[in-house]
């Protein structure tokens, strides 16, 4: 029975010999439990591939003033009180549809101290918004000018009573293209991830704008009218620095805000014409050119919803800021309304607009 009892605590050192060598270990209550920590700002686990993502929106653009065509005067002709039909903030709305392909470097290939999934894309947008407005003054005593797109007063109406009415519409449509190259990479904490991002951008947008007026007796045929051609046209070159930060409210369902800053070099061009017609008859043309370094601003709020690990689902509002967008400054001229004199010519001028969008998009990664 000796004999038995060595024969078994022997094979059971044997085994244990053999588990210790194999690196095979039973659990015990009084060994503590492993910790392994990332490195700050890297995350423990990170894919490479490339993605695609694309973005469809409502957008309402926010277009600089147009303040042209006849000038009113006091009823003595002698004070010019500017444009007779003065159009405020032009508000466009329209569509806008941006994407990219990016891809994300593999785990490694930059340093962890610049973050994780770190990622480069090449993206572009492009935006289309109209508007059509109607405006009228009258019936008033006072004098109107023929001032032109020149400057030069080419003439003038008295309007005694009863008075004259004017009337007119603007059309405008407003085109935007943009590619822009961007590198991000995410810094986690908990359930919140920040990205920061730099890109570099190019551009172009034009805003053609149709102007029709009359001036007339009531219950008359128009004594005058005035039409005019304005497109504008400017390209940009700059770059932006981004910020983004989302919270994992569920495994499936992400909020974040964000936004960016940048600078553009922006030059504008345009090359407007008008025409007279009534008892005064005479055209005008203009051309111009400008330069500007406007201050553009971006702020956007999301959702978004990955139904699987390879697509996600998102819904956005958003504001975009500019401090720069390319408008037409009207003709002046000093001399009473009369005497057909020369004066200052349109212009371009620079103004500060908000524009607004909402709009959803789809998210596609193709990595491992």
């Amino acid at each position: 029975m000796l004999a038995a009892a060595n024969k078994t605590a022997k094979t059971v050192l044997l085994v244990g010999v053999f588990a210790s060598g194999m690196g095979i270990a039973a659990p015990a209550a009084d060994m503590p439990t492993p910790v392994y920590k990332a490195l700050p700002g890297a995350a423990v686990t990170s894919t490479s591939g490339i993605y695609f993502w694309m973005d469809g929106s409502a957008q309402a653009i926010r277009l600089p003033s147009l303040n042209i065509g006849f000038h009113t005067s006091n009823v003595s002709g002698a004070v010019d009180l500017g444009p007779s039909d003065p159009y405020d903030t032009q508000h466009a709305n329209g569509f806008g549809i941006a994407g990219a392909f990016g891809y994300v470097l593999p785990y490694g290939t930059i340093s962890p101290g610049f973050g994780s999934d770190a990622r480069i894309e090449l993206g572009g947008s492009y935006v289309h918004a109209t508007v059509s407005q109607n405006s009228g003054f009258g019936p008033s005593g006072n004098n109107y000018s023929f001032v032109q797109l020149t400057g030069l007063n080419a003439g003038f109406t008295g309007c005694g009573p009863p008075g004259c009415l004017t009337s007119s519409t603007v059309s405008t449509t407003y085109d935007a293209w943009q590619v822009n190259l961007k590198g991000a990479s995410d810094y986690r904490s908990g359930i919140f991830t920040f990205t920061p991002s730099l890109q570099g951008f190019g551009g172009s947008a034009r805003s053609n704008e149709s102007f029709a007026q009359q001036v007339g007796f009531p219950a008359a045929a128009p004594q005058e009218t005035y039409n005019a051609s304005v497109p504008l046209r400017w390209t940009d070159f700059g770059a932006k620095f981004g910020l983004d930060a989302k919270a994992a409210l569920t495994p499936m369902l992400v909020a974040s805000v964000g936004g960016n800053i940048g600078v553009s070099l922006r030059n504008a061009s345009v090359t407007a014409t008008d025409a007279l017609t009534g008892f005064t008859v005479g055209t005008s043309q203009i051309s111009a050119s400008a330069s500007n370094a406007p201050f553009l601003a971006n702020a956007e709020a999301r959702l978004t919803l990955s139904p699987t690990r390879a697509v996600e689902l998102k819904g956005f509002v958003g504001l975009n800021y500019d401090s720069g967008v390319p408008g037409l400054a009207s003709p002046t001229n000093p001399g009473p309304t009369f005497v057909v004199t020369p004066g200052s010519p349109a212009t371009i001028k620079f103004v500060h607009e908000t524009s607004y969008y909402a709009g959803g998009g789809l998210k596609i990664s193709f990595g491992p």
